[in-house]
């Protein structure tokens, strides 16, 4: 109909346009000439084959989690954070590292991708789209970021000038598709490195762009050609969307101190805590795990460290032992900590490394919110899987965490329960106990920082059959929430 009006502004006609909605009841008459001189809205109920497959239309809910600094000044309002996280991440892994790192500076609201997957190592992460529903999928996250802004603005005290949209992996692709399509996002938006982006070709060109969105697309080097020219095709039609190479000055390294530096720039709350110049204290974290959840985690621990103003590096334990001789003749040696709890047959290895070398502390768990409950409305049970291999002095460690059983300060219903994969009880036998006395939900968590998908499958074949009636989630490690005891 735009084009039509565009092209023949003389013509003597009446245009009609159908619009399909999913209720009818609430529609208001439009006056809005430029869409129609009729339009005429029909009920959304379905779908027919040539979709592919016969649907009917039902509304669902887009999730997220916020946290408003409750240090704000009465009347002070306060910047947003609006944060997609890639692929295989949960709304409150985005939300703990953002609220980490911007602190009471803003506010973070994490939006949890629409449809949970489960990931190598068990544990539920999710997804923003598949590909066979590609285009829809990205149509109805568009529309629910529209309005989870507009909920945010109205019930917290937030600064509607000062609101920033950005993602990271497929998260940043759902965000670049609502940058050269919403018409109702009026901030700036940041993809950075997008991932799972190929099919956005297939979406043509609206008629007239966004008025106010100013998107920012910062695409990993061997994409970044594939990018310019979709944005390219975009800005020919009066986009002003771009593509850059994401920098930050010097002393900001690392791709989280970079994206963090762009959200504080553009949020306006400046880059002072972003990295630390505290030479004289300086950490060295040691982290083996492949899992990608562990990356994640060894981050967050990095960053708790630095607000403590140490500065820290990441390494792995091949990577300590090239360093070793070097360390030992420091003349200020750095801390070095593993990311391991005391007492596991790698972590026993590279403490021999370097003198001086920390684990984790087991028996600081006594006191922590380190261990997680299994959720559910009436409690349940957690398990903890001791590896194989473990010295005698770690047995009885975590033998006295079991006793104290840090969970009940979370509730009387929830529990704390051992089981070994080389003694007994063994996990098969403590599945039997739980099941014959009704304690049917079940979290098991191997007693490591963190395990990866090898690892956690030859755990669950550990398990053996399991009892029918038993509701069981999984978890990788206990490190999600160790960065809190970083200091």
């Amino acid at each position: 109909v735009q084009q039509f009006r565009r092209r023949s502004p003389e013509a003597k006609v009446a245009t009609v346009t159908i619009s399909s909605a999913s209720s009818i009841s609430d529609i208001a008459a439009s006056k809005d000439h430029e869409l129609a001189d009729y339009v005429i809205y029909t009920k959304r109920r379905g779908w027919g084959k040539d979709e592919g497959m016969n649907a009917v239309h039902t509304s669902r809910r887009l999730r997220f989690k916020i946290s408003v600094p409750k240090s704000a000044k009465a009347g002070e309002k306060l910047p947003l954070l609006i944060w997609l996280s890639g692929d295989g991440y949960r709304a409150e892994d985005g939300l703990r590292y953002w609220k980490l790192a911007l602190g009471d500076q803003a506010a973070v609201l994490s939006v949890e991708a629409p449809y949970p997957q489960i990931e190598e190592d068990f544990r539920i992460g999710g997804r923003w789209f598949w590909t066979e529903t590609y285009q829809s999928d990205l149509n109805d996250t568009m529309l629910a970021l529209e309005e989870i802004r507009r909920y945010a603005l109205a019930y917290w005290p937030l600064d509607s000038d000062r609101v920033l949209l950005a993602g990271l992996g497929s998260g940043a692709t759902t965000l670049a598709a609502a940058g050269l399509y919403s018409e109702h996002l009026p901030h700036q938006v940041l993809a950075i490195h997008p991932a799972r982006e190929a099919k956005l070709r297939e979406r043509g060109i609206p008629d007239e762009p966004p008025a106010e969105t100013k998107l920012t697309v910062y695409p990993t080097p061997d994409r970044m050609s594939w990018w310019k020219s979709m944005i390219g095709s975009f800005n020919k039609e009066g986009y002003s969307a771009e593509v850059r190479t994401l920098e930050a000055p010097e002393g900001v390294k690392g791709l989280m101190q970079q994206i963090e530096y762009q959200i504080r720039t553009r949020l306006k709350i400046g880059n002072e805590d972003i990295h630390t110049i505290a030479e004289e204290r300086h950490y060295l974290l040691v982290q083996d795990s492949e899992n990608p959840i562990a990356s994640y985690w060894t981050l967050l621990h990095k960053r708790a460290l630095e607000k403590n103003g140490i500065t820290v590096s990441i390494t792995d334990s091949a990577g300590l032992a090239n360093q070793a001789g070097a360390l030992s003749n420091m003349p200020i040696r750095p801390t070095i900590r593993i990311l391991g709890f005391e007492g596991e047959p790698w972590v026993s290895k590279v403490s021999q490394l370097v003198e001086g070398s920390q684990a984790l502390d087991i028996a600081s768990l006594a006191k922590s919110a380190i261990i997680p409950p299994a959720k559910g409305p009436f409690g349940g049970t957690t398990i903890l899987v001791l590896p194989k291999g473990l010295g005698a002095k770690a047995t009885k460690a975590w033998q006295g965490i079991e006793k104290t059983n840090p969970l009940r300060f979370r509730g009387r219903f929830y529990r704390l329960k051992l089981a070994y994969l080389d003694a007994s009880p063994s996990l098969t036998e403590v599945l039997a106990e739980s099941k014959s006395k009704g304690r049917n939900n079940l979290l098991i968590v191997p007693a490591t920082y963190c395990w990866d998908g090898e690892q956690m499958r030859a755990l669950k074949k550990a398990a053996g059959q399991i009892p029918s009636g038993l509701s069981i989630a999984w978890m990788s490690g206990l490190g999600a929430e160790v960065y809190k005891r970083a200091r």
